[in-house]
C-alpha cells in the first residue's frame, strides 16, 4: 500500500516492512511526543511531533496520526453498502445482512430484505464494499428500482 502525499511525499508499506512502519508509529506515541488528543467518531486523533522511516531511507516528519481500531465482521452483522451496484438496484446506504464471510475475508454475502422481511437477494460483495452500521445510525426507506 503506497499512501503519496500532496507535497509529493509518498509512503510505501509493503509486506515486508510493514510491521516496522506500525512500530515505528507507536515508538512515537510512546515517546511522549504527543501535543493533544482528540477522540472523535473516526477513532483517535494524536497531534504529535515525530519521525518515521529512518530504517527504509529518507525519515518522513509526522504530525498527525490516527488510531482507528477497526471492528471485525461477524456473521448476522448488519452492514451499511459503500458503493451503487446499480446492476441490482443497491444504492449506497442501503442495508443488509452478512450471511456468510469469505475465509480469507476479502468478501461477504449479504441478503437484503424488504420492508416485509421477503429476501430480496443475497450477493457476494467484496468487503471493502460494505462497512459495519454503527449504532448512532439511522436506516432510511427507498423504493427498489432494478436495472
Amino acid at each position: 500500500m503506497c499512501t503519496e502525499y500532496l507535497s509529493g511525499c509518498s509512503i510505501c508499506i509493503v509486506k515486508g516492512n510493514r510491521d516496522l512502519f506500525i512500530e515505528d508509529i507507536y515508538s512515537i506515541l510512546k515517546e511522549n511526543s504527543v501535543a493533544r488528543k482528540v477522540e472523535t467518531e473516526y477513532g483517535i486523533k494524536y497531534i504529535v511531533k515525530g519521525k518515521i522511516g529512518e530504517r527504509f531511507g529518507k525519515p518522513v516528519a509526522v504530525i498527525t496520526i490516527w488510531l482507528v481500531e477497526e471492528e471485525d465482521m461477524k456473521e448476522s452483522d448488519t452492514v451499511v453498502v459503500n458503493k451503487d451496484i446499480s446492476d441490482y438496484g443497491i444504492e449506497r446506504g442501503d442495508i443488509g445482512v452478512v450471511v456468510h464471510i469469505y475465509e480469507d475475508k476479502s468478501a461477504v454475502e449479504v441478503e437484503f430484505v424488504s420492508g416485509e422481511g421477503t429476501t430480496l437477494g443475497v450477493m457476494t460483495l467484496r468487503s471493502e464494499d460494505v462497512r459495519l452500521m454503527k449504532k448512532d445510525e439511522i436506516l432510511h426507506v427507498r423504493e427498489l428500482h432494478t436495472a
